[in-house]
C-alpha cells in the first residue's frame, strides 16, 4: 500500500469514527470497510501508522483525535501477540497512544528520525 492511499483510507475511516463518536462500544468504530482494509494490509502499514501518530494534533477532540486513539486497536489487531499492552495503562487513552508510539518507534526507528 502506498502512503497516499493509506492517508485517504484513514481519512475516510476518520469520518466513520466521527459519526460513531456518541457510541461507547469500540466495535462500532471498527466495523467499517476502511478498518478491515487497513487491517488486511498487515505489518507493511505499521510505519505509516507510526508516522500518523507522530504527526497528528494531540487534542483528543480534534478530527484526527478519534482516529489517532483508534490506531491502538489497529496496531493490536495487526501485531497480535507481539503487542502486549501493560495492564496498568489499559483504558487510559493518552497513555495507550504514547505506548503505541513508543512500541512502533522501537520497531521502525527510521520513521522517528524523520520527525526530529
Amino acid at each position: 500500500m502506498e502512503k497516499p492511499l493509506f492517508n485517504r483510507v484513514v481519512e475516510t475511516w476518520g469520518v466513520h469514527a466521527e459519526r460513531m463518536s456518541y457510541h461507547s462500544n469500540i466495535e462500532r468504530y471498527l466495523d467499517c470497510d476502511e478498518y478491515r482494509y487497513l487491517r488486511s494490509q498487515g505489518e507493511a502499514i505499521l510505519p505509516y501508522v507510526q508516522e500518523f501518530l507522530m504527526s497528528q494534533d494531540e487534542d483528543p477532540n480534534s478530527k484526527s483525535g478519534h482516529t489517532r486513539s483508534l490506531m491502538v486497536n489497529l496496531v493490536a489487531d495487526i501485531a497480535g501477540e507481539n503487542f502486549i499492552i501493560p495492564e496498568e495503562i489499559r483504558g487510559r487513552v493518552r497513555l495507550l497512544e504514547e505506548y503505541t508510539r513508543d512500541w512502533l518507534s522501537d520497531r521502525y526507528p527510521q520513521q522517528q528520525e524523520l520527525h526530529k
